[in-house]
Protein backbone atom coordinates (compact mmCIF):
# COMPACT_ATOMS: atom_id res chain seq x y z
CA UNK A 1 0.00 0.00 0.00
CA UNK A 2 1.39 3.67 -0.76
CA UNK A 3 1.52 6.71 0.62
CA UNK A 4 -0.85 8.15 -1.42
CA UNK A 5 -3.30 5.05 -0.28
CA UNK A 6 -2.75 5.59 3.57
CA UNK A 7 -3.73 9.39 2.75
CA UNK A 8 -6.89 8.41 1.13
CA UNK A 9 -7.87 6.60 3.85
CA UNK A 10 -7.39 8.95 6.86
CA UNK A 11 -10.90 10.27 6.70
CA UNK A 12 -11.76 6.33 7.29
CA UNK A 13 -9.47 5.74 9.87
CA UNK A 14 -10.54 8.79 11.77
CA UNK A 15 -14.17 7.20 11.98
CA UNK A 16 -12.79 3.78 12.29
CA UNK A 17 -10.89 4.90 15.25
CA UNK A 18 -12.94 7.23 16.88
CA UNK A 19 -15.92 4.21 16.92
CA UNK A 20 -13.65 1.65 18.92
CA UNK A 21 -12.46 4.38 21.17
CA UNK A 22 -15.65 5.71 21.98
CA UNK A 23 -17.35 2.05 22.48
CA UNK A 24 -14.10 1.81 25.06
CA UNK A 25 -14.22 4.55 26.26
CA UNK A 26 -18.17 4.58 27.04
CA UNK A 27 -16.76 1.84 29.90
CA UNK A 28 -15.17 4.30 32.09
CA UNK A 29 -16.40 7.47 31.42
CA UNK A 30 -20.18 7.35 33.37
CA UNK A 31 -21.16 10.79 31.68
CA UNK A 32 -22.57 10.05 28.43
CA UNK A 33 -22.03 13.93 27.68
CA UNK A 34 -18.69 13.25 27.37
CA UNK A 35 -18.65 10.36 25.13
CA UNK A 36 -22.01 12.33 23.03
CA UNK A 37 -19.73 15.84 22.44
CA UNK A 38 -16.57 13.18 21.29
CA UNK A 39 -18.93 11.27 18.66
CA UNK A 40 -19.98 14.58 17.51
CA UNK A 41 -16.42 15.61 16.98
CA UNK A 42 -15.61 12.81 15.38
CA UNK A 43 -18.15 13.28 12.76
CA UNK A 44 -16.74 17.21 12.45
CA UNK A 45 -13.27 15.37 12.17
CA UNK A 46 -14.34 13.10 9.22
CA UNK A 47 -15.65 15.92 7.20
CA UNK A 48 -12.92 18.46 7.73
CA UNK A 49 -10.81 15.52 6.61
CA UNK A 50 -12.45 14.96 3.04
CA UNK A 51 -11.74 18.77 2.37
CA UNK A 52 -7.75 18.19 0.92
CA UNK A 53 -9.38 16.06 -1.44
CA UNK A 54 -11.70 17.72 -3.42
CA UNK A 55 -10.35 18.52 -6.76
CA UNK A 56 -7.52 15.88 -6.30
CA UNK A 57 -7.30 13.11 -9.01
CA UNK A 58 -9.00 9.65 -7.89
CA UNK A 59 -7.23 7.23 -5.88
CA UNK A 60 -7.80 3.61 -5.74
CA UNK A 61 -6.86 1.82 -2.29
CA UNK A 62 -5.84 -1.63 -2.74
CA UNK A 63 -8.14 -2.37 -5.21
CA UNK A 64 -10.69 -2.71 -2.48
CA UNK A 65 -12.10 0.90 -2.32
CA UNK A 66 -11.94 4.15 -4.90
CA UNK A 67 -11.93 7.66 -3.39
CA UNK A 68 -13.25 9.97 -6.54
CA UNK A 69 -15.64 12.80 -6.70
CA UNK A 70 -18.34 10.61 -6.68
CA UNK A 71 -17.28 8.70 -3.25
CA UNK A 72 -16.52 12.33 -1.79
CA UNK A 73 -20.15 14.09 -2.25
CA UNK A 74 -21.46 9.58 -1.27
CA UNK A 75 -19.51 10.33 2.24
CA UNK A 76 -19.91 14.34 2.85
CA UNK A 77 -23.59 13.40 2.70
CA UNK A 78 -23.57 10.57 4.77
CA UNK A 79 -21.09 12.43 6.89
CA UNK A 80 -23.47 15.47 7.88
CA UNK A 81 -25.81 12.59 8.00
CA UNK A 82 -24.56 11.05 10.63
CA UNK A 83 -23.62 14.26 12.45
CA UNK A 84 -27.41 15.08 12.50
CA UNK A 85 -28.49 11.75 13.79
CA UNK A 86 -25.80 11.93 17.15
CA UNK A 87 -27.55 15.36 17.42
CA UNK A 88 -30.99 13.56 17.92
CA UNK A 89 -29.13 10.87 20.10
CA UNK A 90 -27.87 13.70 21.80
CA UNK A 91 -31.49 15.67 22.56
CA UNK A 92 -33.98 12.79 22.59
CA UNK A 93 -34.89 11.97 25.99
CA UNK A 94 -34.44 8.90 27.18
CA UNK A 95 -35.24 6.34 29.97
CA UNK A 96 -32.33 6.21 32.45
CA UNK A 97 -31.82 2.84 31.38
CA UNK A 98 -32.00 3.05 27.76
CA UNK A 99 -29.26 5.54 27.32
CA UNK A 100 -26.39 4.01 27.77
CA UNK A 101 -23.39 6.18 25.89
CA UNK A 102 -22.05 3.26 24.42
CA UNK A 103 -24.95 3.79 21.70
CA UNK A 104 -22.87 6.85 20.31
CA UNK A 105 -19.61 4.73 19.54
CA UNK A 106 -22.11 2.24 17.72
CA UNK A 107 -23.68 4.57 15.31
CA UNK A 108 -20.16 5.94 14.57
CA UNK A 109 -18.93 2.19 13.66
CA UNK A 110 -22.56 1.48 11.69
CA UNK A 111 -21.35 5.11 9.63
CA UNK A 112 -17.86 3.66 9.04
CA UNK A 113 -19.60 0.53 7.58
CA UNK A 114 -21.50 2.95 5.32
CA UNK A 115 -18.87 4.80 4.28
CA UNK A 116 -16.93 1.92 3.35
CA UNK A 117 -19.47 0.72 1.46
CA UNK A 118 -19.75 4.41 -0.24
CA UNK A 119 -16.25 4.04 -1.68
CA UNK A 120 -16.58 -0.12 -2.69
CA UNK A 121 -15.45 -0.95 -5.67
CA UNK A 122 -14.75 -4.61 -5.15
CA UNK A 123 -17.27 -7.17 -3.15
CA UNK A 124 -14.72 -8.13 0.04
CA UNK A 125 -15.20 -4.51 0.59
CA UNK A 126 -18.77 -4.45 -0.10
CA UNK A 127 -19.37 -6.97 2.12
CA UNK A 128 -17.19 -5.57 5.19
CA UNK A 129 -18.81 -2.01 4.83
CA UNK A 130 -22.31 -3.78 4.85
CA UNK A 131 -21.93 -6.26 7.92
CA UNK A 132 -19.90 -3.76 9.96
CA UNK A 133 -22.70 -1.29 9.30
CA UNK A 134 -25.60 -4.38 9.85
CA UNK A 135 -23.76 -5.86 13.05
CA UNK A 136 -23.92 -2.16 14.77
CA UNK A 137 -27.23 -1.35 13.36
CA UNK A 138 -28.43 -4.18 15.26
CA UNK A 139 -27.68 -3.14 18.45
CA UNK A 140 -29.12 -0.43 18.19
CA UNK A 141 -31.98 -1.30 17.13
CA UNK A 142 -32.41 -3.75 19.98
CA UNK A 143 -31.27 -1.44 22.07
CA UNK A 144 -34.11 -0.94 24.93
CA UNK A 145 -34.08 -3.95 25.67
CA UNK A 146 -37.13 -3.61 28.08
CA UNK A 147 -39.49 -3.14 25.08
CA UNK A 148 -40.78 -5.89 23.96
CA UNK A 149 -41.38 -4.09 20.59
CA UNK A 150 -37.24 -3.23 20.40
CA UNK A 151 -36.70 -6.94 21.33
CA UNK A 152 -38.57 -7.71 18.35
CA UNK A 153 -37.52 -5.60 15.96
CA UNK A 154 -34.02 -6.32 16.90
CA UNK A 155 -34.67 -10.51 16.06
CA UNK A 156 -36.44 -9.59 13.36
CA UNK A 157 -33.57 -7.38 11.80
CA UNK A 158 -30.88 -10.06 12.76
CA UNK A 159 -32.61 -13.15 11.35
CA UNK A 160 -33.75 -11.52 8.16
CA UNK A 161 -30.48 -9.37 7.82
CA UNK A 162 -28.30 -12.47 7.89
CA UNK A 163 -30.81 -13.98 5.30
CA UNK A 164 -29.41 -11.33 2.91
CA UNK A 165 -26.20 -11.78 3.87
CA UNK A 166 -26.39 -15.32 2.85
CA UNK A 167 -28.09 -14.50 -0.39
CA UNK A 168 -25.23 -11.67 -1.06
CA UNK A 169 -22.32 -14.22 -0.46
CA UNK A 170 -23.63 -16.67 -2.45
CA UNK A 171 -24.42 -14.63 -5.13
CA UNK A 172 -20.48 -12.87 -4.73
CA UNK A 173 -19.40 -16.88 -4.94
CA UNK A 174 -21.50 -17.35 -8.33
CA UNK A 175 -20.39 -14.13 -9.80
CA UNK A 176 -16.14 -15.32 -9.10
CA UNK A 177 -17.15 -18.37 -10.28
CA UNK A 178 -18.32 -16.65 -13.40
CA UNK A 179 -15.61 -14.14 -14.07
CA UNK A 180 -12.69 -14.79 -12.04
CA UNK A 181 -12.98 -11.78 -10.37
CA UNK A 182 -13.90 -10.03 -7.40
CA UNK A 183 -13.77 -6.17 -8.70
CA UNK A 184 -16.60 -4.35 -9.67
CA UNK A 185 -15.40 -3.32 -13.21
CA UNK A 186 -13.53 -6.47 -14.02
CA UNK A 187 -16.71 -8.81 -13.10
CA UNK A 188 -18.98 -5.79 -15.83
CA UNK A 189 -16.81 -6.36 -18.22
CA UNK A 190 -16.18 -10.37 -18.25
CA UNK A 191 -17.51 -12.20 -21.37
CA UNK A 192 -18.09 -15.91 -20.02
CA UNK A 193 -19.09 -18.62 -21.80
CA UNK A 194 -22.30 -20.06 -21.86
CA UNK A 195 -22.63 -22.18 -18.21
CA UNK A 196 -20.32 -18.82 -16.71
CA UNK A 197 -23.33 -16.72 -17.73
CA UNK A 198 -25.59 -18.64 -16.20
CA UNK A 199 -23.59 -18.41 -13.12
CA UNK A 200 -23.47 -14.85 -13.66
CA UNK A 201 -27.03 -13.76 -13.81
CA UNK A 202 -27.74 -16.44 -11.11
CA UNK A 203 -24.81 -14.54 -8.90
CA UNK A 204 -26.28 -11.19 -9.90
CA UNK A 205 -29.64 -11.75 -9.12
CA UNK A 206 -28.70 -12.76 -5.85
CA UNK A 207 -26.44 -9.96 -4.67
CA UNK A 208 -29.25 -7.96 -5.67
CA UNK A 209 -31.69 -9.37 -3.62
CA UNK A 210 -29.51 -8.74 -0.69
CA UNK A 211 -28.90 -5.33 -1.58
CA UNK A 212 -32.44 -5.01 -2.53
CA UNK A 213 -33.17 -5.89 0.95
CA UNK A 214 -31.15 -3.26 2.71
CA UNK A 215 -33.32 -0.79 0.76
CA UNK A 216 -36.68 -2.13 1.78
CA UNK A 217 -37.31 -2.75 -1.77
CA UNK A 218 -40.66 -4.61 -2.71
CA UNK A 219 -41.39 -7.63 -2.10
CA UNK A 220 -38.54 -7.22 0.43
CA UNK A 221 -39.47 -4.74 2.87
CA UNK A 222 -41.67 -6.26 5.30
CA UNK A 223 -38.98 -5.83 8.33
CA UNK A 224 -38.91 -2.09 7.47
CA UNK A 225 -42.26 -0.85 9.14
CA UNK A 226 -41.53 -3.25 12.29
CA UNK A 227 -38.14 -2.40 12.69
CA UNK A 228 -38.85 1.33 12.16
CA UNK A 229 -41.19 0.65 14.65
CA UNK A 230 -39.30 -0.33 17.75
CA UNK A 231 -36.12 1.09 17.16
CA UNK A 232 -35.74 4.59 18.54
CA UNK A 233 -36.42 7.71 16.76
CA UNK A 234 -32.76 9.07 16.51
CA UNK A 235 -31.22 5.25 15.80
CA UNK A 236 -34.80 5.04 12.82
CA UNK A 237 -33.58 8.31 11.58
CA UNK A 238 -29.71 6.88 10.83
CA UNK A 239 -31.58 3.73 9.42
CA UNK A 240 -33.70 5.58 7.12
CA UNK A 241 -30.70 7.91 5.92
CA UNK A 242 -27.22 6.82 6.43
CA UNK A 243 -27.91 3.38 5.91
CA UNK A 244 -29.79 3.32 2.82
CA UNK A 245 -27.93 6.20 1.46
CA UNK A 246 -25.16 4.17 1.83
CA UNK A 247 -26.86 1.41 0.37
CA UNK A 248 -27.83 3.25 -2.71
CA UNK A 249 -24.49 4.53 -3.43
CA UNK A 250 -23.13 0.88 -3.47
CA UNK A 251 -25.78 0.36 -6.03
CA UNK A 252 -24.70 2.85 -8.28
CA UNK A 253 -21.75 2.13 -8.35
CA UNK A 254 -22.10 -1.65 -9.47
CA UNK A 255 -24.96 -0.38 -11.62
CA UNK A 256 -22.25 1.63 -13.48
CA UNK A 257 -19.29 -0.56 -13.38
CA UNK A 258 -21.03 -3.88 -14.39
CA UNK A 259 -23.00 -2.12 -17.00
CA UNK A 260 -26.13 -3.91 -15.64
CA UNK A 261 -28.14 -1.92 -18.18
CA UNK A 262 -26.96 -4.44 -20.32
CA UNK A 263 -28.63 -7.03 -18.73
CA UNK A 264 -32.14 -7.66 -20.14
CA UNK A 265 -33.29 -9.73 -17.61
CA UNK A 266 -32.10 -8.32 -14.81
CA UNK A 267 -32.61 -4.88 -15.37
CA UNK A 268 -36.25 -5.65 -16.29
CA UNK A 269 -36.89 -7.50 -12.83
CA UNK A 270 -35.22 -4.15 -11.03
CA UNK A 271 -37.78 -1.81 -13.06
CA UNK A 272 -40.67 -4.54 -11.72
CA UNK A 273 -39.41 -4.10 -8.15
CA UNK A 274 -39.27 0.16 -8.43
CA UNK A 275 -42.95 0.32 -9.73
CA UNK A 276 -43.87 -2.22 -7.06
CA UNK A 277 -42.32 -0.16 -4.32
CA UNK A 278 -43.45 3.04 -5.63
CA UNK A 279 -47.17 1.93 -5.71
CA UNK A 280 -47.09 -0.54 -2.26
CA UNK A 281 -45.21 1.63 -0.26
CA UNK A 282 -47.42 4.68 -0.68
CA UNK A 283 -50.68 2.59 -0.67
CA UNK A 284 -49.44 0.62 2.65
CA UNK A 285 -49.00 4.32 4.11
CA UNK A 286 -52.34 5.47 3.54
CA UNK A 287 -54.37 4.37 6.38
CA UNK A 288 -51.30 4.44 9.40
CA UNK A 289 -51.27 6.76 12.06
CA UNK A 290 -47.95 5.26 13.53
CA UNK A 291 -45.92 8.01 12.48
CA UNK A 292 -42.95 5.58 12.44
CA UNK A 293 -44.62 3.37 10.05
CA UNK A 294 -45.73 5.62 7.94
CA UNK A 295 -42.38 7.06 7.16
CA UNK A 296 -41.32 3.16 6.90
CA UNK A 297 -43.84 2.90 4.02
CA UNK A 298 -42.96 6.41 2.53
CA UNK A 299 -39.08 5.47 2.72
CA UNK A 300 -40.02 2.33 0.74
CA UNK A 301 -41.90 4.21 -1.80
CA UNK A 302 -38.52 7.02 -2.08
CA UNK A 303 -36.57 4.01 -2.46
CA UNK A 304 -38.19 2.80 -5.56
CA UNK A 305 -37.98 6.33 -6.71
CA UNK A 306 -34.51 6.65 -6.63
CA UNK A 307 -34.57 3.22 -8.31
CA UNK A 308 -36.54 4.19 -11.40
CA UNK A 309 -34.54 7.02 -11.48
CA UNK A 310 -31.20 4.87 -11.81
CA UNK A 311 -32.83 2.21 -14.34
CA UNK A 312 -32.61 5.50 -16.72
CA UNK A 313 -28.73 5.03 -16.64
CA UNK A 314 -26.82 7.47 -18.18
CA UNK A 315 -24.83 10.78 -16.80
CA UNK A 316 -28.59 12.50 -16.08
CA UNK A 317 -29.75 9.29 -14.29
CA UNK A 318 -26.67 9.73 -11.84
CA UNK A 319 -27.59 13.19 -11.31
CA UNK A 320 -30.99 12.56 -10.75
CA UNK A 321 -29.84 9.51 -8.26
CA UNK A 322 -27.72 11.74 -6.43
CA UNK A 323 -29.98 14.84 -6.32
CA UNK A 324 -33.01 12.90 -4.50
CA UNK A 325 -30.53 11.42 -2.37
CA UNK A 326 -29.76 14.34 -1.14
CA UNK A 327 -33.01 15.68 -0.44
CA UNK A 328 -34.50 12.84 0.99
CA UNK A 329 -31.85 12.69 3.70
CA UNK A 330 -32.33 16.16 4.58
CA UNK A 331 -35.89 16.02 4.16
CA UNK A 332 -36.25 12.39 6.74
CA UNK A 333 -33.44 13.70 9.16
CA UNK A 334 -36.29 17.23 9.42
CA UNK A 335 -38.85 14.93 10.05
CA UNK A 336 -37.27 12.47 12.31
CA UNK A 337 -35.38 15.55 14.31
CA UNK A 338 -39.12 17.06 14.85
CA UNK A 339 -40.32 13.63 16.31
CA UNK A 340 -37.35 13.32 18.81
CA UNK A 341 -37.62 17.14 20.11
CA UNK A 342 -41.06 16.56 20.83
CA UNK A 343 -40.44 13.10 22.62
CA UNK A 344 -40.75 12.34 26.19
CA UNK A 345 -38.33 10.26 28.19
CA UNK A 346 -41.05 7.22 28.58
CA UNK A 347 -43.02 7.75 25.63
CA UNK A 348 -41.73 8.78 22.20
CA UNK A 349 -44.01 11.14 19.84
CA UNK A 350 -44.97 8.38 17.28
CA UNK A 351 -48.67 8.46 17.17
CA UNK A 352 -50.96 10.63 14.80
CA UNK A 353 -53.01 11.55 17.88
CA UNK A 354 -49.90 13.09 19.41
CA UNK A 355 -49.02 15.79 16.85
CA UNK A 356 -52.63 17.36 16.97
CA UNK A 357 -52.88 21.29 17.59
CA UNK A 358 -48.98 21.43 17.35
CA UNK A 359 -48.81 24.45 15.48
CA UNK A 360 -51.17 26.32 18.31
CA UNK A 361 -48.93 25.38 20.69
CA UNK A 362 -45.29 25.31 18.82
CA UNK A 363 -45.83 26.84 15.63
CA UNK A 364 -42.29 27.03 14.45
CA UNK A 365 -42.01 22.98 14.95
CA UNK A 366 -45.20 22.84 12.98
CA UNK A 367 -44.11 24.97 10.06
CA UNK A 368 -40.59 22.69 10.07
CA UNK A 369 -42.66 19.50 9.83
CA UNK A 370 -45.28 20.70 7.24
CA UNK A 371 -41.70 22.30 5.13
CA UNK A 372 -40.27 18.32 5.60
CA UNK A 373 -43.47 16.59 4.54
CA UNK A 374 -44.30 18.85 1.47
CA UNK A 375 -41.07 18.00 0.59
CA UNK A 376 -41.13 14.73 0.78
CA UNK A 377 -44.26 14.73 -1.16
CA UNK A 378 -42.65 16.61 -4.06
CA UNK A 379 -45.05 19.71 -3.44
CA UNK A 380 -43.25 22.80 -5.82
CA UNK A 381 -40.55 25.22 -3.61
CA UNK A 382 -38.88 22.47 -2.12
CA UNK A 383 -36.48 20.08 -2.77
CA UNK A 384 -38.48 16.94 -3.28
CA UNK A 385 -40.29 18.70 -5.77
CA UNK A 386 -36.96 19.03 -7.97
CA UNK A 387 -36.15 15.51 -6.31
CA UNK A 388 -38.89 14.21 -8.60
CA UNK A 389 -38.84 16.19 -11.61
CA UNK A 390 -34.85 14.75 -11.96
CA UNK A 391 -36.70 11.23 -11.81
CA UNK A 392 -39.40 12.45 -14.42
CA UNK A 393 -36.34 13.90 -16.45
CA UNK A 394 -34.11 10.92 -16.42
CA UNK A 395 -37.24 8.87 -17.25
CA UNK A 396 -38.61 10.71 -20.06
CA UNK A 397 -34.42 10.92 -21.48
CA UNK A 398 -34.56 7.09 -21.74
CA UNK A 399 -38.36 6.84 -22.72
CA UNK A 400 -39.52 4.91 -19.66
CA UNK A 401 -43.05 5.79 -19.93
CA UNK A 402 -44.54 3.11 -17.49
CA UNK A 403 -42.07 3.60 -14.71
CA UNK A 404 -42.73 7.43 -14.78
CA UNK A 405 -46.44 6.46 -15.12
CA UNK A 406 -45.82 5.01 -11.70
CA UNK A 407 -44.17 7.34 -10.29
CA UNK A 408 -46.83 9.96 -10.86
CA UNK A 409 -49.20 7.94 -9.65
CA UNK A 410 -47.35 6.55 -6.22
CA UNK A 411 -46.88 10.46 -5.97
CA UNK A 412 -50.46 11.55 -6.56
CA UNK A 413 -51.23 8.59 -3.73
CA UNK A 414 -48.22 9.85 -1.25
CA UNK A 415 -49.71 13.48 -0.74
CA UNK A 416 -52.87 12.25 0.20
CA UNK A 417 -51.75 10.79 3.63
CA UNK A 418 -48.57 13.79 3.97
CA UNK A 419 -51.61 16.02 4.11
CA UNK A 420 -53.56 14.25 7.01
CA UNK A 421 -50.30 14.83 8.88
CA UNK A 422 -49.95 18.13 8.00
CA UNK A 423 -53.74 18.80 8.89
CA UNK A 424 -53.58 17.08 12.19
CA UNK A 425 -51.02 19.80 13.21
CA UNK A 426 -53.31 22.55 12.41
CA UNK A 427 -56.52 21.14 13.70
CA UNK A 428 -57.36 22.55 17.05
CA UNK A 429 -55.61 20.76 20.07
CA UNK A 430 -56.74 18.46 22.30
CA UNK A 431 -57.16 19.41 25.77
CA UNK A 432 -54.91 17.37 27.23
CA UNK A 433 -51.89 18.00 24.65
CA UNK A 434 -48.71 19.73 26.28
CA UNK A 435 -45.20 19.76 24.13
CA UNK A 436 -41.77 20.22 24.56
CA UNK A 437 -39.76 23.36 23.49
CA UNK A 438 -36.80 22.12 21.18
CA UNK A 439 -33.40 23.29 22.98
CA UNK A 440 -31.27 25.14 21.13
CA UNK A 441 -28.93 22.97 19.31
CA UNK A 442 -31.84 21.07 18.23
CA UNK A 443 -33.42 24.43 16.86
CA UNK A 444 -30.71 25.81 14.92
CA UNK A 445 -30.31 22.03 13.41
CA UNK A 446 -33.77 22.15 12.24
CA UNK A 447 -33.97 25.63 11.02
CA UNK A 448 -30.64 24.83 8.74
CA UNK A 449 -32.13 21.85 7.41
CA UNK A 450 -35.40 23.71 6.61
CA UNK A 451 -32.85 26.10 4.51
CA UNK A 452 -31.57 23.57 2.96
CA UNK A 453 -34.75 21.89 1.27
CA UNK A 454 -36.15 25.01 0.52
CA UNK A 455 -32.92 25.75 -1.01
CA UNK A 456 -32.74 22.84 -3.06
CA UNK A 457 -36.51 23.73 -4.50
CA UNK A 458 -35.96 27.18 -5.42
CA UNK A 459 -32.15 27.59 -6.35
CA UNK A 460 -30.78 24.19 -7.45
CA UNK A 461 -28.48 25.02 -10.04
CA UNK A 462 -25.38 25.11 -8.01
CA UNK A 463 -26.20 21.26 -6.64
CA UNK A 464 -27.05 20.36 -11.07
CA UNK A 465 -23.74 22.34 -11.98
CA UNK A 466 -21.35 20.04 -9.29
CA UNK A 467 -23.57 16.90 -9.93
CA UNK A 468 -23.27 17.00 -13.56
CA UNK A 469 -19.49 17.58 -13.07
CA UNK A 470 -19.20 14.59 -10.92
CA UNK A 471 -20.89 12.39 -13.62
CA UNK A 472 -19.18 13.61 -16.46
CA UNK A 473 -16.35 12.31 -14.17
CA UNK A 474 -17.40 9.26 -13.14
CA UNK A 475 -19.04 8.43 -16.44
CA UNK A 476 -16.52 9.85 -18.98
CA UNK A 477 -17.73 7.50 -21.96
Amino acid sequence: MSMNDVQALIPLMILAGAGVVLVMLSAFVPRRGVVAALAGVSAVAFLLALLPYFGTQAVEVAELLVVDPLTLFFWTLLGIATLVSLIWLMVTPVAEHDGGAERYGLMVLAATGAMVLAAAQHFAALFLGLELLSVSLIILVAWQCRRALSIEAGLKYLVLSGLATGFLLFGMALIYAASGSLAFEITGRAHPAQVGELYWLAGMAMLLAGLVFKLSIVPLHFWTPDVYQGASLPVTGFLATVSKGAVLAVLVRLYFDMALADAGGLWMGLAVLAGASMLVGNWLALRQNQLKRLLAYSSIAHMGYALAALLAGGALALEAVVFYLAFYLATTLGAFGVLAVLSRPQHECERLDQLQGLYHHRPALALILTVMLFSLAGVPLTGGFIGKFYVLASGAASELWTLMALVIAGSAIGLYYYLRVVLALFRAPAETSSFRSATVPSTIVLVALTLVVLWLGLYPAPLSDGLARIAELALPG
